[in-house]
């Protein structure tokens, strides 16, 4: 088996990136010295040519995807250390502090802690490496260099790792689905708790179905931020913002009323594999087990994320049909539960993933004196394996993934209509969605006409 790599910096040693810069200023002069944080943020990039690929997660992705230069830089270490983990930092891509921790230091008074025996190593190589160009500190768990010292302070872009580790992860998202059954009767109480908290209720009125209920239900549990809904006649889909798993306690309104609770969760792996690696994804326990249902695979040669994704799917299929029902879509498994309402609390781990983890904050500095002048902040894009492409056009939040989110309207046009038709034609919904107008007041009188049984309204703030 042969796999081909090519990066130009390994080929060419007097390679260096095209990167740009972008200034920054205050607005005002601050009362004592001020640090702007200039961390790059996650961001999501489309590739349109990607778009029918499942492998390649349709051409979507959501990563850091640029490093920046600054003069001062805080790296927060956390997390545990490993035997035989390497705690490595570089500067502008290069190594230049590292420690292997190897479980068997002596701790000190002065460093009390793993971490901060690390730290404090680590700070020396730095303090050592930078000389008079910055100041290197340690606070606890904390290094700051701050370059701001030096008489011409220079920019410098702090990267950090940890050897052995996996680039590998995953995110979660649970769903809950209520199906509504039964008869639905005048002044019957329908509610939804969720996760514990007080019960969402709605009474039905006169002549409403199962369909109304649960479209009442979907604005109670809409007006929670906490929470998203949809409604597809009388299924009542929900979702928390943040992807965790949750409990629905649903208590239909009469005798020969049904709500149906069925939990499932996305687990939607993330980054990149390496061979050998081992990815474990937990379903939690069953009802009547102690111990977790647990699901590996080992990282073949020339495997991906969608190919890890298939196996595990696969697994759970052979080993656990009787209590869970799996599918999977590029590196997406959707899971559900087939035993119980209690949601799936799933989470994916990986052998090499390292407990050790780091944060590394960029930072300006402005003063009573500069506050005015801008200051550079250096950006590179960050050498990947990721064909992001550069289809993505912001037209609203896409955080919680819902075109409803879009303010005002919105055309998607096809082609050329040369003799397409003027007037708005009705507007795509989602299910569950109307194009009723909305009232704008309420009535002010109404009556008949004198001498006839003509019925009359009148609304003096009608727009």
């Amino acid at each position: 088996k042969l796999e081909f790599t090519y990066r130009m910096k390994e080929e060419f040693t007097n390679y260096a990136p095209v990167g740009s810069s972008y200034g920054v200023a205050l607005s005002k002069a601050p009362t004592a010295d001020s640090y702007v944080d200039v961390t790059p943020k996650p961001t999501r990039t489309y590739n349109a040519a990607l778009a029918f690929d499942p492998k390649a997660n349709f051409g979507q992705n959501e990563a850091v995807q640029v490093e920046v230069s600054t003069p001062r830089a805080i790296v927060e270490l956390s997390g545990a250390a490993r035997a035989n983990d390497t705690w490595v930092v570089t500067i502008d891509g290069i190594k230049r502090a590292e420690y292997k921790w190897l479980g068997t230091e002596t701790l000190t008074t002065l460093k009390p802690t793993a971490l901060e025996f690390i730290a404090d190593d680590l700070c020396a190589d730095l303090a050592t490496w930078f000389g008079s160009n910055a100041v290197v500190t340690r606070v606890g768990i904390n290094l700051t260099i701050d370059g701001y010292t030096s008489a011409s302070p220079a920019s410098f872009n702090v990267g950090f790792r940890i050897e052995p580790d996996s680039q590998g992860s995953a995110s979660y998202v649970t769903t809950q689905l209520v199906e509504l059954n039964g008869d639905v009767t005048t002044g019957s109480i329908w509610s939804l708790a969720l996760n514990g908290a007080a019960a969402l209720t709605y009474t039905a009125a006169a002549g409403e179905s199962l369909a109304d209920v649960a479209r009442g239900l979907q604005v109670k549990v809409a007006s929670s931020s906490d929470y998203t809904a949809t409604v597809r006649n009388r299924e009542l889909t929900i979702t928390r913002n943040d992807g965790a798993a949750f409990a629905v306690a649903a208590t239909p309104g009469t005798a020969t009323g049904k709500m149906i609770v069925d939990a499932s969760t996305q687990v939607k792996l993330q980054g990149e594999v390496a061979v050998g690696e081992t990815w474990t994804l937990s379903l939690g326990t069953l009802p009547g087990l102690t111990a977790p249902q647990t699901f590996t695979h080992t990282v073949a040669f020339g495997e991906d994320l969608a190919a890890v994704a298939t196996a595990l799917q696969q697994k759970i299929a052979t080993t656990a049909a009787n209590a869970f029902r799996a599918n999977v879509v590029g590196r997406v498994i959707t899971v559900e539960r087939l035993v119980g309402e209690v949601p799936i609390s799933a989470a994916v781990g990986i052998d090499r993933d390292s407990p050790g983890v780091a944060n590394v904050r960029a930072q300006l500095k402005f003063t009573a004196s500069n506050w005015a002048t801008a200051q550079l902040v250096g950006v590179n894009a960050i050498d990947d394996s990721v064909r992001d492409g550069s289809d993505a056009q912001v037209v609203a939040s896409l955080d919680r993934q819902r075109v409803n989110l879009i303010r005002g309207p919105i055309t998607v046009d096809g082609g050329i209509q040369v003799t397409a038709e003027s007037f708005l034609n009705n507007p795509v919904m989602l299910p569950g969605e109307n194009n009723f107008l909305i009232a704008d007041g309420l009535l002010s009188s109404t009556g008949t006409q004198a001498g006839s049984l003509v019925a009359t309204i009148t609304d003096k703030n009608a727009t």
